[in-house]
């Protein structure tokens, strides 16, 4: 007899289209309808739920080891063979895919939860429990949500409700609790594994593809984990491997959550193939004796840790930018861009040699999403000003602000995002951030006058304003393959401020990166004016050598002052569209990020 606490999910009141066969008159679902006869009056108050009017006929339900052909979850779709469970229509003319959600338990939070399995077709639902206001959320192909307590599910053509029962009695939420352990325990058994894995310890583990890792020394340490160096003992080849901290008392659902972090970081970096991303090796399970090992290639510095020489910084910051826009192509959003995260190849692996190339790295918290998200997530001094708002969404934007704070840390003498910093683990008050975003803006007057354009675009408040990771990549790569011999004002050099930029305490008061500002940004010539192809300014080039001897005669008529025309700046000024201004020059300097900086992740109220 069935125990109102093996059910997980009850579902039903199937709406399409009338000439559809509906899923209660398909054979393979009658083993999902509960015979509600069998109930007492209480107990269908307990399966109700949130559910708003009566039960609908029949009503479905998700039993706990019950009608699941793979211990992952139950999955839904067209197909009527073995790989799908229940079937939504009879076939996918409808544009239901033959295996479109599944349907499993978040280990973290407890909870059910959908998984969009369709490579080309998002589900919608809508959350009917918040009776004040309707909000319909999207879930795109690979992408995951908790379900809320009722909601009305949209595949293709079909929707229908689904509802969670409401458990009261603790006896019943006891028995509950072992289901949800014991079906992580059964997910985990399932996971592929290397058969000598039981000769396992945790300094030594066992990965799939038979190669044996053996862990050497701590690099870094966080709140969640650590990383550490790792050898081949087949190949000698160093790697790095992220590990999750450890407790022999945690439960499967713990055991479980931990490596699907890690899991959904091997997803997403698998199949990333860039020069600028970190290549992820394998992943290796754990269990409750051992944690899950991450493995990946290793780079001994980050950008904190490395001394790079001037002419370096705009190749380092091209490197990122390249890996950005890569990424936000593949639709993934970073959403804890720092110096930290960037890890930085040196000739000879001295944090003083040459500079090789930079690389993204640690997609612990990266989503496969590039809009619409809400979650609060992120290190202090590199989120964007809409990640801080109280209520609204944001998009793969905040990479970008990320990033222009990145590029003037590298490019200024300054102390960006001092104010946050000072503040440890406590969350700034908007007062605290104002002064922060002012003083991002006021260092920018100090870079060489070509930079400005890049960094205020890129540290722009409105995220529709703000520029693109391609575009700055595309920005780097002619100021780079411009000329090599500039005027002073736009040369990289030692630490210094530009003789007429205003005082940083001025600058808070109008500084258009403020939260307070109410005023509309100017929309930036560069976005409306960029050319299609780097290509598109080698036609600047032509009379280079009679220019750069116009700029040598106006450097000798004055030390101070510089005239920035069209033909000074080369493929840099005219291709934005925007003639230089007479204007002072300056100089920039490496400040280094540090290490301890915060990174939160906490989800939003909805």
């Amino acid at each position: 007899m069935m125990h109102i606490a093996d059910i997980l999910l009850c579902f039903g009141g199937f709406q399409q289209d009338t000439s559809a066969i509906s899923p209660e008159d398909l054979s393979s679902n009658r083993n999902f309808i509960l015979d509600l006869s069998k109930f007492s009056e209480s107990q269908r108050r307990v399966l109700k739920g949130d559910h708003i009017g009566p039960l609908p006929s029949p009503t479905f339900v998700l039993h706990f080891g019950r009608n699941m052909f793979d211990p992952k979850g139950w999955v839904f779709g067209s197909s009527d063979e073995d790989g799908c469970d229940f079937q939504i229509t009879a076939d996918n003319s409808s544009g239901v895919s033959r295996e479109h959600i599944l349907i499993d338990i978040d280990p973290k939070w407890l909870r059910p939860r959908i998984t969009v399995c369709s490579e080309r077709n998002a589900i919608q639902f809508k959350d009917d429990a918040k009776k004040d206001h309707l909000k319909y959320i999207t879930v795109y192909p690979r992408e995951q949500q908790i379900l809320p307590d009722f909601a009305t599910l949209s595949i293709g053509p079909v929707s229908f409700s689904v509802w969670i029962p409401r458990l009261e009695n603790q006896d019943d939420l006891n028995r509950f609790r072992k289901h949800l352990n014991k079906f992580s325990k059964d997910v985990l058994d399932a996971v592929p594994r290397n058969p000598d894995t039981g000769n396992d310890t945790p300094f030594m583990r066992h990965a799939n593809n038979r190669d044996v890792y053996l862990q050497e020394n701590c690099i870094a340490g966080g709140a969640s984990g650590s990383v550490y160096k790792v050898r081949n003992t087949a190949t000698g080849a160093v790697c790095a491997a992220k590990i999750p901290h450890f407790s022999a008392s945690d439960t499967d659902s713990q055991v479980r959550a931990r490596y699907e972090v890690l899991a959904e970081e091997f997803r997403k970096m698998a199949n990333l193939e860039h020069p600028n991303i970190i290549k992820v090796i394998t992943l290796i399970p754990g269990d409750n004796k051992v944690p899950p090992w991450l493995v990946e290639e290793y780079i001994s510095h980050n950008l904190t840790q490395v001394r790079l020489e001037y002419e370096d910084r705009p190749r380092a910051l091209l490197d990122i930018a390249s890996g950005l826009a890569y990424i936000h192509g593949q639709r993934i959003t970073h959403r804890d861009l720092s110096p930290t995260n960037i890890l930085v190849e040196m000739e000879s692996g001295q944090f003083d040699g040459k500079f090789l190339r930079a690389k993204l790295g640690d997609f612990g918290i990266s989503t496969r999403k590039i809009a619409d998200m809400s979650t609060f997530t992120g290190t202090f001094s590199y989120m964007a000003p809409e990640v801080w708002a109280a209520a609204g969404t944001y998009s793969m934007s905040v990479d970008v602000f990320a990033f222009g704070v990145i590029m003037v840390e590298l490019l200024t003498s300054g102390d960006c995002g001092k104010v946050l910093r000072g503040l440890g683990k406590g969350l700034p008050t908007q007062e605290e951030f104002q002064l922060g975003f002012d003083d991002l803006r006021a260092q920018i007057e100090q870079v060489p006058a070509p930079f400005k354009e890049l960094l205020k675009g890129a540290t722009e408040k409105t995220p529709d304003q703000r520029w693109t990771a391609s575009e700055c990549r595309e920005w780097l790569a002619r100021y780079i393959s411009g000329p090599k011999k500039r005027p002073a004002s736009q040369q990289l050099g030692p630490p210094g401020r530009q003789p007429d930029a205003p005082a940083l305490r001025q600058l808070r008061k109008s500084s258009p990166c403020s939260i307070a500002d109410t005023e509309p940004l100017p929309t930036s010539p560069f976005r409306a004016d960029f050319p299609d192809s780097v290509a598109d300014s080698a036609i600047e080039h032509e009379a280079e050598e009679e220019e750069e001897e116009e700029e040598e005669e106006e450097e000798e008529k004055s030390d101070q002052e510089t005239v920035l025309g069209d033909e000074t700046v080369g493929a840099v000024a005219e291709d934005v569209g925007q003639p230089r201004k007479r204007g002072q020059g300056g100089s920039l300097s490496l400040r280094q990020a540090p290490v301890g900086a915060t990174r939160v992740i906490k989800s939003r109220k909805q």
